[in-house]
């Protein structure tokens, strides 16, 4: 269980739920990454703690991680925290989707 699978398995969801098949993943993942390690030392750990925690919430919806799921199901769990009264669980999937629509559209302007 490393943060970066997990980035790479929410990057690949999203890419699912968004349609743009031709953006690299993994380089996607690359920079949110990146992005994570310049966060001040006060946001990086909890957001990494969250990413954990969504990765492992999968369990209780559907019996798998998150990274383990297949497609549909992962696109699932992601709406699921995307439209949850839970502020912080929508606010985590609005991190992810911002930085990876960001890259992903930066990636195909160039």
């Amino acid at each position: 269980m490393s943060y970066q699978s997990i980035v790479v398995a929410i990057s690949a969801g999203l890419q699912n739920q968004h349609c743009t098949e031709n953006a690299d993943i993994n380089l996607i993942a690359t920079e949110i990454i990146g992005q994570h390690a310049r966060m001040p030392d006060y946001l990086r750990l909890p957001i990494r703690l969250a990413t954990i925690l969504f990765d492992w919430s999968g369990l209780l919806s559907g019996g798998l991680r998150f990274q383990r799921k297949n497609p549909a199901a992962q696109e699932a769990q992601l709406k699921s925290w995307k439209y949850s009264s839970l502020g912080a669980c929508r606010n985590f999937v609005r991190f992810y989707e911002s930085l990876f629509l960001l890259i992903a559209l930066q990636e195909d302007a160039a």
